[in-house]
């Protein structure tokens, strides 16, 4: 009898911690970019994002001076970095909207006379949930055509000629 309770106990301990370990969500994902961010880990925030998205803010070989995160330089929770660590602004995760191939992050940062909004996009992968370019994640299954300074993202072939 004892021995059945013990083994009661260890297969209900063992499916406790399985439901609590769950994986990442992309949330919490975001949330951990952010952080990085604010807390000036810039090599850690980029590995939050997707390989094919940091290469193609590199893809030209431009730096910009002070630019923390020049993958994600046009979003105000770059911009506006400095102003969050003293604590005039306020970053908030508004909604998370999951589609089939990616989950859209929209979040608001406040200050007292201001808001602005971003929106993110984060997509599953073989590490977990990562950032993505908005265009990669709205064009996914889209035909590309590559040459050495443009990418061309389409997804009709009767748009696009072969001397295109």
């Amino acid at each position: 009898m004892k021995a059945a309770n013990s083994l009661f106990i260890a297969a209900l301990l063992l499916t406790a911690t399985a439901l609590g370990s769950s994986a990442p969500t992309a949330r919490e994902a975001f949330e951990h970019y952010q952080k990085a961010l604010t807390d000036g880990r810039y090599a850690d925030a980029e590995s939050c994002w997707t390989a094919s998205t940091i290469d193609a803010s590199k893809r030209l070989g431009i730096s910009y001076d002070d630019v923390a995160a020049k993958y994600d330089c046009a979003s105000p929770l770059v911009s506006l970095l400095p102003d969050m660590g003293d604590g005039r602004i306020i970053f908030s995760i508004d909604t998370v909207i999951d589609e089939a191939d990616y989950s859209e992050i929209m979040a608001s940062l406040y200050s007292a006379s201001d808001t602005a909004e971003c929106r993110y996009f984060a997509v599953q992968s073989d590490s977990g949930w990562q950032l993505i370019s908005p265009l990669q994640a709205l064009t996914g299954g889209w035909n590309i055509r590559e040459t050495k300074f443009v990418t061309l993202f389409y997804s009709n072939n009767a748009i696009v000629n072969d001397h295109a």
